[in-house]
This record gives structure tokens, C-alpha cells and sequence, in this order.
């Protein structure tokens, strides 16, 4: 790959700084000084800039927490992306595995390895999902008993392509309610926090409060878990990712940063999608 590439993919800086360092002088590959950016090297090649050895990583896995209104995607004209959170040097390579709702937060996945993200997507893996939700009513004993039965999720009218829309039948899935009927979370003004969290003002239960539940799926159909509870006849208001596969949401990262997973946490991702 071209020298400029490799120094900016190992997130030493942008393909232009690196071209600038690398006509500078500041560079030597396999000993010797190299003055063209576009010369060829090895993932193998020792490299060298500004004295440091860059090693090359053919693959870099992030954990993000993604905030709301910031779109799972690459790349878009008019809004915010997740990629557009990544810090400057980062490498632009990396790719969403699987999608968060543009409302929704929580862990997220970011990765240049497409065996991995194929692995970990595929129906076939069951790979399980864990999401926090907030809801307009309290889950009932039937509900979890429907969750884990298997339901069928009507067509969604409201989603903007066919394929989207259609209507499928969801895999048995966990629901554990976290407050049950006629109780409130300990909170002075719980409709107050839904807007704090949510940067959709209508997202509320009517009269100011809500219930909280988690759900496990295995799958990913297009706003899985809105469907289900729609269904159900219950309303989600809040939507927060936690968990997939063995990889857990830290509770000190906030909204909109990331940090790169361990050599543990990749080799156990590697293992849950194999």
C-alpha cells in the first residue's frame, strides 16, 4: 500500500499531514529515508517516523457509545454520522456492526474486520443483543411470555423502503421488566429525564412517567425492538443498546466517545461469531 495510507491508517494523522512528513524527510522504511509519499510498502515494511516505529494493524475494532441523533452510518450529506465522532488520526476505514435507530444510544461497534462483522450479523449465529428500554406502560406477564414464545411483527407502514417494512416473525426473545405494574422508578420527575435522554420531545408516556424493562434478541430486523412492543401494544420512549455478544457498554463512557477494545474483548468477539 502507499507509504501515505499506511501512516495515516496506523492514526499517526491525515493522509495529507502524513504526505507532508513523509516529503520532510521524517520517514524511513526498512532503513532508508523515502521522500515519496506514494512509494509502496509492507504491512511487514519497518517504519519509522520521527524516530517512532509504526506497526501496522490490518484490523482496529472500537467500542462506541453511540448518542441519539447521530445516524449508524459511513457517511451522509446533510447529518451527523458516527464516524464523523471519531477523533482526528482515527483510521476512515471503519464500519457500523449492524445499526443503532437514529433516537437510540448505546453500544456500538466499529470495525475495519468484515469477516467479523458478517460473523456477528449473520441470523444463523445467534448472536445475542441486550437493549435498556423505557416504555408508555408496564410489561405484563403475557408480554414476556409472547416475547419468549416468538411473535409476529406486522408490516411497518411508517419505514421508508419495502424492505424495511415487511412483516416478519421474531425469534423467541427475553424480556425481564425492571418495575412492574403500578410502581415508578425512584425518581422525582421521571418525564423530565425522558427528555433529557431523548431528542424526540414527544417521546413521553402521556401522563409524565414511565417503565422500564430489558429485552434480548438474537437478530436485527429493521427497528426490531419498536416493533415488537408496538405489537405488544406498549410504546417505546427510550432505546439504549447494553450488551452484544460478550461485549458490555462501559457505565463511565459517555454519550458520543469510544475506546478500542481489548485483545480479550476482540478475541472473545471472535469466538461468539464463529
Amino acid at each position: 500500500m502507499r507509504l501515505d495510507k499506511f501512516l495515516s491508517d496506523m492514526r499517526f494523522g491525515t493522509r495529507s499531514e502524513m504526505r507532508k512528513a513523509v516529503r520532510e524527510g521524517r520517514v524511513t522504511v526498512d532503513g532508508v529515508r523515502v521522500k515519496d509519499p506514494g512509494s509502496a510498502v509492507m504491512p511487514k515494511s519497518l517504519v519509522v517516523l520521527d524516530g517512532e516505529p509504526v506497526t501496522y494493524r490490518g484490523f482496529e475494532y472500537i467500542l462506541m457509545n453511540k448518542p441519539a441523533g447521530v445516524l449508524s452510518a459511513t457517511e451522509d450529506p446533510h447529518q451527523t454520522t458516527v464516524l464523523g465522532l471519531l477523533g482526528p488520526g482515527t483510521r476512515r476505514d471503519l464500519a457500523p456492526a449492524g445499526r443503532l435507530d437514529k433516537d437510540a444510544e448505546g453500544l456500538l461497534l466499529l470495525t475495519n474486520d468484515g469477516a467479523l462483522i458478517h460473523s456477528l450479523l449473520s441470523p444463523s449465529k445467534h448472536v445475542p443483543k441486550v437493549y435498556y428500554v423505557r416504555l408508555s406502560r408496564p410489561v405484563t406477564d403475557g408480554d414476556v411470555r409472547t416475547f419468549a414464545e416468538g411473535m409476529s411483527v406486522p408490516e411497518d407502514e411508517t419505514a421508508g423502503n419495502a424492505r424495511g417494512r415487511a412483516a416478519f416473525t421474531a425469534k423467541p426473545a427475553k424480556l425481564v421488566p425492571l418495575n412492574g405494574p403500578g410502581e415508578r422508578p425512584d425518581r422525582a420527575d421521571p418525564g423530565k429525564e425522558i427528555r433529557e435522554l431523548s431528542p424526540n420531545e414527544s417521546l413521553k408516556a402521556p401522563d409524565g412517567g414511565f417503565y422500564e424493562a430489558s429485552v434480548e434478541i438474537t437478530e436485527g430486523h429493521y427497528h426490531q425492538v419498536k416493533r415488537m412492543f408496538a405489537a405488544a401494544g406498549n410504546r417505546v420512549l427510550y432505546l439504549k443498546r447494553i450488551a452484544m455478544g460478550p461485549l458490555r457498554l462501559d457505565e463511565d463512557l459517555p454519550p458520543g466517545k469510544y475506546r478500542y477494545l481489548t485483545e480479550e474483548e476482540i478475541n472473545g468477539l471472535r469466538i461468539n461469531g464463529a
